[in-house]
């Protein structure tokens, strides 16, 4: 009778003591998780374009964390691009733009990229080493590649032969196509190494913001731009059918819709 009547008391005491313990456990990991989703969530800003766009709405579908974008906000960005310029906060007089939930700005894509990915942790930034290296390579590739297209295919504001636009002219156009294209794609190719992905993950930033310009370039080129490539074609694929990059495309994320900013040259296929 004695020792079960300290198990009742025991069992009272886990009941009373214990149970309410593990609860304020519980509630306090719910509130310090809510509280560390708040200090994550940001706002990004950009025009209604994919150009720079897109591959900060894909990062930003991706990386988990709550964000805003101008869809969410319901901030017309072309309509308020004059204040929002010259209030100071684009430093360098163009977009995208983020401000963290502590109010400070962020200007340029790769630094945007970067905080997302730092935020997100091994979603963006790969599960190992090697990941965060190839996740830095092909930030730095995806550049090089919207860099180039830039400068050689016409945009909704800049066509071609605009010197003063640092526009080239159709000759450059079709050997940018013809030659530094090809060559810059078999580069990626050898990066794939007999693999589906760059990376362990599959979706880190860099490769986001790579399949990013992609599609641009595959929006203005034939279907078959990418024959040859088998790799980066199998790969493209697999991004694009995405639930993510989907809800992106369709413009059904916090971004909204993005419209396409490169064109094509009139009388190509």
């Amino acid at each position: 009778m004695y020792i079960r009547s300290k198990l009742n008391q025991n069992e009272n005491f886990f009941e009373h003591k214990l149970i309410p313990s593990l609860h304020w456990v519980h509630t306090k990991k719910s509130t310090m998780a809510a509280v560390v989703s708040s200090e994550k969530k940001f706002q990004l800003y950009y025009f209604p374009l994919k150009a720079k766009g897109l591959g900060v709405a894909l990062i930003a579908q991706f990386s988990g964390l709550p964000w805003d974008g101008p869809a969410s906000l319901n901030y017309d960005v072309r309509k308020n691009w004059k204040e929002l310029k010259s209030s100071g906060d684009c430093v360098f007089g163009q977009l995208p733009y983020l401000k963290t939930a502590q109010g400070v700005g962020i200007n340029q894509t790769t630094a945007i990229v970067q905080y997302i990915s730092k935020l997100a942790g091994s979603t963006l930034e790969g599960a190992n080493e090697e990941d965060w290296i190839m996740n830095q390579m092909l930030i730095a590739e995806a550049e090089d590649l919207y860099t180039a297209l830039q400068k050689y295919q016409p945009t909704l504001y800049v066509s071609l032969g605009r010197p003063d636009r640092f526009k080239a002219d159709l000759e450059g156009h079709r050997f940018y196509w013809a030659t530094w294209v090809p060559k810059q794609f078999k580069m990626v190719e050898a990066l794939f190494r007999g693999k589906p992905h760059l990376t362990t993950t599959g979706f880190t930033a860099g490769e986001l913001l790579l399949f990013s310009y992609v599609h641009q370039m595959v929006l203005v080129q034939p279907a078959d731009m990418l024959e040859g490539f088998p790799a980066l074609s199998s790969w493209y694929k697999i991004v694009l059918n995405d639930e993510n990059t989907q809800a992106v495309l369709n413009g059904k994320s916090n971004f909204g819709n993005l419209e396409n900013y490169f064109v094509k040259v009139e009388g190509e296929n």
